[in-house]
Order: structure tokens, then C-alpha cells, then sequence
């Protein structure tokens, strides 16, 4: 059921990846810096107090563990009044500038900064001020933050991300997860909504699921809403919370009404639902329940070419690119991508049913209607169509002609590393290619695979749980040559990557607190993890509050009183982690995985290291001294395994009589 659990939760999504080669003006967020982790992104405004009209941006910057944005952004024209003076006039009511020198800096020349503070709090703020033609480029923020301010103005002024690192203070106490809420805080609900197809698309589940969140929390329209319902019951059903899924459907087909997108988004993942339950035969009737017809655009009806039908046509000519989010999709093109959706569906029911032959001919068909759209030149389809291929490689491989199957797998990655590299769903492919490898003997091949997977999981520090699923079959090539040194030195770093991501993050968070002394910087840091919690704490307790349908008196005093501290510890927070960045050790990311050597340099004569790894049905160990190390398959199973901690357990405490 993996390949399968891949598709329950991906949608058919709108807008292509971002990527590093577009140039910035064109895309509704970046990547602020070129190192190795992602610790700011600007995220594009809509409304804002600086910016007059279309032809001015803006974008809120934010960076990893901080609760609210960080500073901004903008690309101003200078026609009518001076945009340098109506920036001064809006950061009056907070900071006081004095004017500083002029600085050089790359890509730009010289910059004219100005020196400030926060007049309710005493940290640095720095602004950043150069013109180019008719347009006033500035980049603003707390000075703690300065290599982001700086890099992100370099990417606004010269329309292309610029190359630097980001040296900021981490604490390591905000989860992706949490990084993923401030970005999507900072949109309008449309373009949330689009980020939480694009991260849902590649594979960042827990991600999109709060730019979803996002789109439900805000005054958005009714079927943005019904969508990210939809989205959200599907998370739901996978996490097998069946009966909040099935109420989550009904509020989403109440808002939906007859909008014939919506229709068939709701039938596909209601039938992704039933397949979550084990009942594929309701989930076939669920793809087969008739729905509305696509509406026609008028232009077309009465043979009219607008402009957008002409724009469209001039996209889809012979010289024509690859289309992303710029030019959208018409509501008969998503209905077009969520019919080969449910056509996918039916092809992968029917294989995993035993029934392969029959499971090749929607599989094709929903090919075709994906190439179909636009000339096959929509980037949002890639995912899918990947997984199509992997479907196609999976019957081919069992109807024993190999060459087909290496093809079809090839063919899915190479799809997933054009639009969507170093993304979870590509990782997954290569792993289906090299487990497909390993089946058959080329067991060099396949960990050569195995390898990037390890390594790109391990420079992120991220985990998913089909993870696991995943690297099964090299931890049993790995298994098999135990006694090779080199073996175990793979296996030992291919184990900490599956570490779940909230216990690597407590891990993390509790060693740099008991590492930090008790100096300025060491205190710091402990404020900043504790505001980071009371912050999370504040958010749940205000979202649970403000779902209930009839709250009492005390409970509406309490969200009042929650909303107006709120703001203020989010503030707070970002302040602290602003002072944090002055003390260099906090400016240190801890990436990658430990290796095997450096662990066993720290064991001393007659220590050893002893780490079980549980996979499926199989149970890995890893043995190692100062001197030597083995890796080998455990003969218990992980109940057997279960049953021996238990009785262990048994002889060194005992419960009696309460």
C-alpha cells in the first residue's frame, strides 16, 4: 500500500515549483540565500502600508524560529510622492533612524543605510536604501538579521536569488512545521493555497497541511475554503481519524455546491478515504459516482478570442515554455488534471486488486489527459505523472519484462528532478528505482541511490514516514555485507536519518540548553525557547477556543486575553532571537548525520555502542567498540523484540498493589 499512500495525500496542484533559475519578480516567494539549509524565505504581500499600486512589491521576510516576520523587502517606483519619505513616515510610530554611512555592496555598489533602533525594546534595526532606474529598492529589519536583509535586497535589485549564506541565531525549538505557519501567515488566501499544493506536491505534507490551515483561518471565498477543507479531511483520514474526516467532507460538500472542480476533488478523495479504510470496491463506485459537467469559458462558446484565450494560445505554440503558477489554470483544465486523477486512482486499485492488465488502461488514459492539457507543458501534473510511471514500472516489472520496468522508473525520476528537485517525492521515486535495482542484483547501482537519499535527508534534517519504507531494502544490502567496515559506517548514518523529526528536534534543543552555561548568551537562548513554547501554547489553546460553537462567558474573556498576548510574546520572541544572533556559537547550524568514526572516537576502553534500528517486520543492529564495528539482521521480530524488553523490564521493577 505505499505507492498507494503516496497518492492519498498529493492533490492535483495549480502553480509549478519555484525555482532558483526564475527570476524573482515572478515568483510569490524565494529563497533568501544559497547555503546548504533554508533559514529565510521572502514571502510576497499583497496589502501593505508602502506599497501604492500593482506595479510596486513587497515582501515580509522570514527566518527559521522566529515567530513573526523579521523585517521586509520592497521594489518601489519613484513617480509621485517619494517612496524613501512614506517608508520613514511608516516606521516612525516604532523605530528611531539616524542617517549612516554609505556602504558597498555586492551586485548593487554603494547602499545607503540608515542606523536605528526599536523605541520599545533596545535592539539595533537596520534599513538599506539604493535606486536603480525609476525604482527605489530597501530592504528593513531587526539587525540580528542583517545577512538576511542584505541578501534579500541583492535578490529583489538584481531579480535573481543571490548567492550567500544566512547567518542568523537558531535554537532549533521551531519545527519546520512551525517555520512553514509564519510563511503562511504572511499571504493572501489564494496564494497560501497555491503553496499548500506546491508543498503537498512535493511531499512536505506536515508543511502544506498550515498553509492549508492558513486558508481556512482566513476570510477567504467559499471554495477556497471548501478546497482547503477537503485538503485538510484527506490529512485526517490518513492519520486514521476516520469520523473527522467523513464530518470535514460533509462541511466541504455544503460550501462546494454544484462547482463542478470542487465536485470531482471531493469525489477523489472521498475515494482516497475508502481506500484508507481497506475498501477499495466502495472506492471504485466513489470514482465512478456521476458529477458536473466542466463549464465551458464564454469565449470559447461564441468563438470569441479574448485576451486570455489568446494569451494561452500564444504559450501553447510551437515556442512556447513550460507554463508555471504566472498564468494560472482555467477551471476546465483543473477539472481535466482532477479527472486523470481519478483515473490514476482506478489504475492503481485495480493493480493492487491482482488485476494488472486491466490497471494499464486508465493509467495510459490518465497519461493522455495530463499530456493533453496545454501540450503536456504544465509543471503541476509532473507529480503525477511520476507516479503513473511508477505504476506502470511496478505491473511491467511483475509481468517479467525488466527493460520496460527500469524505463518507466527512470523515466518518473527524471520527470521529479526537472520540477521538483531535492523534494521528498523525488527521493521517493529514486527509492522505488532502487529498490527495483536491489531486487534484481545491482545492488552497486541501487546504493549509490540509497546514498543521495541518506545524504539529502540528512543535510536537511528531515524525515517522513514513508522514510522507513523507503531505505527497507538498503538496510538489507547494507545487512548482508555486516562485517565491511565501510557496511556499517553506512548503515550507522542511514539510521539517524529516521529519527522522527520532534524527537531529533527535542534532542537537539535540550543538548545546545545544557551546553550553554549560564552567561548573557546561555540565558538568552533558554527566554527564547521558552517564549517559542509559550507562543505554541497561546496558538492551540486560541484555535480550540475560537472552534467552539458556543463558548461560555469565561471562555470568550479568555481567547479575548489570548489574542491581545499573542502579539506581543510573537514580538518578544522575534526580539530575543534578534539579541541571540550577537553571540556567535548560536549563529552555528548543526547539520548532517555523525559519523561512525567520530561516534567511536567518544567511546573509551572497554565501552561499547549498541543501536537496534526497526523497519517494517525487520530488526537491524549496529555493534561497535572503539576499535571495531558490525552490523547485522536481529532474528527476533519487533513483537518478539517487545516481549524480551518487557521481561527485562520485569526484573528490575515490579508494580504490586498499585
Amino acid at each position: 500500500m505505499t505507492g498507494l499512500r503516496l497518492i492519498g495525500v498529493a492533490l492535483a496542484a495549480t502553480l509549478a515549483q519555484p525555482s532558483a533559475a526564475q527570476p524573482v519578480s515572478v515568483q510569490d516567494s524565494f529563497r533568501i540565500g544559497t547555503g546548504a539549509s533554508l533559514l529565510c524565505t521572502a514571502q510576497s504581500l499583497v496589502v501593505d502600508r508602502a506599497l501604492e499600486d500593482m506595479f510596486d512589491r513587497g515582501y515580509a521576510i522570514i527566518c527559521r524560529d522566529a515567530a513573526v516576520p523579521i523585517g521586509h523587502v520592497y521594489a518601489l517606483k519613484t513617480r509621485g510622492s517619494d517612496p524613501a519619505a512614506r517608508l520613514a513616515a511608516i516606521r516612525s510610530d516604532r523605530v528611531t533612524c539616524q542617517p549612516g554611512a554609505n556602504e558597498p555592496l555586492d551586485d548593487l555598489g554603494q547602499v545607503q543605510t540608515l542606523s536605528c533602533r526599536l523605541d520599545d525594546a533596545d535592539i539595533g534595526y537596520n534599513v538599506y536604501l539604493v535606486r536603480r532606474g525609476d525604482t527605489l529598492y530597501v530592504a528593513e529589519g531587526l539587525g540580528g538579521y542583517d545577512s538576511a536583509l542584505r541578501l534579500a535586497l541583492r535578490s529583489v535589485a538584481t531579480d535573481r536569488v543571490a548567492q550567500g549564506e544566512v547567518s542568523i541565531a537558531t535554537t532549533g525549538a521551531g519545527d519546520p512545521a512551525a517555520f512553514a505557519r509564519a510563511q503562511a501567515g504572511s499571504l493572501d488566501p489564494e496564494r497560501a493555497l497555491a503553496e499548500a499544493y506546491r508543498r503537498n506536491n512535493a511531499g512536505n505534507y506536515a508543511e502544506a497541511a498550515e498553509f492549508f490551515g492558513a486558508v481556512l483561518s482566513s476570510e477567504g471565498g467559499e471554495q477556497n475554503r471548501a478546497e482547503a477543507l477537503v485538503n485538510e479531511a484527506l490529512q485526517k483520514s490518513n492519520l486514521g481519524r476516520f469520523g473527522e474526516a467523513e464530518s470535514l467532507f460533509a462541511s466541504a460538500a455544503a460550501l462546494a455546491g454544484a462547482d463542478p472542480v470542487t465536485a470531482r476533488r471531493l469525489r477523489n478523495y472521498r475515494a482516497m478515504h475508502l481506500l484508507n479504510q481497506g475498501l477499495p470496491d466502495l472506492a471504485l463506485e466513489e470514482l465512478a459516482r456521476p458529477i458536473p459537467e466542466a463549464a465551458v469559458a464564454g469565449s470559447v462558446r461564441s468563438l470569441v478570442i479574448d485576451r486570455p484565450t489568446a494569451g494561452r494560445l500564444s504559450a501553447e505554440g510551437p515556442g512556447g515554455r513550460r507554463l508555471g503558477g504566472a498564468e494560472g489554470l482555467t477551471p476546465e483544465d483543473k477539472a481535466q488534471i482532477l479527472d486523470g486523477q481519478a483515473l490514476q486512482l482506478r489504475g492503481t486499485i485495480l493493480r493492487l486488486q491482482g488485476q494488472p492488465a486491466q490497471a494499464v488502461e486508465p493509467l495510459n488514459r490518465a497519461l493522455d489527459e495530463l499530456l493533453a492539457i496545454r501540450g503536456g507543458r504544465i509543471a503541476a501534473t509532473v507529480w503525477m505523472r511520476a507516479q503513473i510511471r511508477g505504476e506502470l514500472a511496478d505491473i511491467a516489472e511483475a509481468a517479467g519484462n525488466l527493460t520496460e520496468a527500469e524505463r518507466e522508473h527512470r523515466s518518473a525520476v527524471g520527470l521529479l528532478e526537472t520540477d521538483y528537485p531535492g523534494s521528498a517525492a523525488l527521493l521517493s521515486a529514486k527509492g522505488r528505482l532502487a529498490a527495483y535495482l536491489a531486487r534484481h542484483g545491482r545492488s552497486g547501482e541501487a546504493s549509490v541511490l540509497f546514498r543521495e537519499i541518506v545524504t539529502a535527508n540528512a543535510e536537511s534534517g528531515s524525515s517522513s514516514p514513508t522514510l522507513r519504507g523507503v531505505l527497507a531494502p538498503y538496510f538489507a544490502l547494507l545487512a548482508e555485507r555486516g562485517q565491511d567496515p565501510a557496511a556499517v559506517a553506512e548503515l550507522f548514518t542511514a539510521s539517524q536519518v529516521l529519527v522522527r523529526p520532534g524527537v531529533a528536534q527535542t534532542q537537539a534543543v535540550l543538548a545546545r540548553e545544557l551546553s550553554g552555561g549560564s552567561d548573557e548568551a546561555a540565558r538568552l537562548f533558554r527566554q527564547s525557547v521558552t517564549l517559542t513554547r509559550d507562543v505554541e501554547r497561546s496558538r492551540v489553546d486560541l484555535a480550540r477556543l475560537e472552534t467552539l460553537e458556543a463558548p461560555s462567558a469565561a471562555e470568550r474573556a479568555r481567547a479575548q486575553a489570548l489574542r491581545g498576548s499573542l502579539g506581543q510574546m510573537q514580538q518578544d520572541q522575534a526580539a530575543t532571537q534578534a539579541r541571540l544572533a550577537a553571540f556567535p556559537r548560536y549563529r552555528v547550524v548543526a547539520g548532517g548525520a555523525m559519523p561512525l568514526a567520530e561516534m567511536q572516537a567518544l567511546l573509551r576502553e572497554g565501552e561499547a555502542y549498541y543501536k537496534l534500528t526497526v523497519l517494517d517486520e525487520d530488526v537491524y543492529a549496529i555493534f561497535a567498540t572503539r576499535t571495531t564495528a558490525r552490523a547485522f539482521r536481529v532474528a527476533s521480530s519487533p513483537d518478539e523484540l517487545e516481549r524480551q524488553v518487557g521481561a527485562l523490564r520485569d526484573t528490575i521493577s515490579v508494580v504490586e498493589d498499585g
